[in-house]
């Protein structure tokens, strides 16, 4: 009896040394901006191409709007729009660097915490329940707190396969400025016009389909792979804690209460 009372002493003492570590060592530095260095400078990274890409679209949608003739209003009107959704990437890139320190302290400050609790209370207790309990709390805390990094991680993968496609709508202000500076841009266009008014569409249907291809990259690596990710979050959750609805035994009890009667 004694030794079993020693073990639950020292199980007791293991736990409130993690709590207070996690709250007071690990929390601060996993809370904090520099834990998270690497990540926040890939988001940055980020961030600066979608600005970069939303530059390239202002200019290159002035420049097309400039070309003498209405019918290339359209294309230039769906090139400005472009920037409109990359506020969307950069609002989705600002959440994500915020909820990337806060995870930290949630996890290590509140959630490892309470499961510790929960496990000193199962010890005394002994009710199986509130160890499941803690542990699934536990493991909810520690994969919240590394969902995102890994989100990061994978996009930043996504990118590289991209990269080209990303560069050159990045870039394609340059290239403009360099050919309206010099001149021989305007002159060729209006040229085609003359001769050719499908050739300049063609053209500039090949700009707006690089933005459009770059802008929709940063999309699905900014805004849908966090969803995805947090999904996975949502499917871990209900696999560690078994939340399931057996609608056949309830309607199976019906039925009995039916024939009872």
């Amino acid at each position: 009896m004694k030794k079993e009372l020693v073990i639950k002493i020292v199980w007791v003492a293991i736990l409130i040394v993690v709590a207070l570590i996690s709250n007071f060592v690990i929390s601060p530095k996993a809370s904090s901006v520099e834990f998270h260095q690497k990540t926040i400078e890939s988001l940055d990274n980020k961030k600066l191409t979608a600005m970069g890409i939303t530059t390239a679209a202002s200019v290159a949608a002035l420049t097309i709007d400039a070309i003498p003739g209405d019918f290339t209003t359209p294309i230039a009107s769906q090139v400005a729009e472009i920037g409109t959704y990359l506020l969307i990437v950069v609002g989705a890139i600002m959440l994500e660097k915020m909820l990337l320190t806060l995870t930290g302290s949630l996890t290590f400050s509140i959630i490892i915490p309470i499961a510790c609790a929960l496990f000193i209370i199962y010890i005394f207790l002994e009710n199986i329940k509130l160890r499941d309990i803690a542990i699934r709390i536990a493991a909810f805390g520690l994969v919240i707190f590394f969902i995102i990094p890994f989100s990061v991680k994978i996009t930043d993968k996504i990118e590289a396969d991209y990269k080209d496609t990303i560069q050159y709508a990045q870039n394609i202000d340059v290239v403009v400025e360099e050919k309206a500076e010099s001149g021989n841009w305007f002159d060729n266009l209006v040229e085609n016009t003359k001769n050719s008014v499908n050739n300049v569409i063609e053209k500039l249907k090949q700009i707006l389909n690089k933005f459009i291809d770059a802008v929709a990259i940063l999309i699905i690596t900014t805004c849908v792979m966090p969803i995805l990710m947090f999904m996975f979050v949502l499917w871990v959750v209900k696999f560690m804690f078994g939340v399931t609805f057996d609608l056949s035994k309830i309607k199976g009890k019906k039925e009995s209460v039916v024939d009872k009667k």
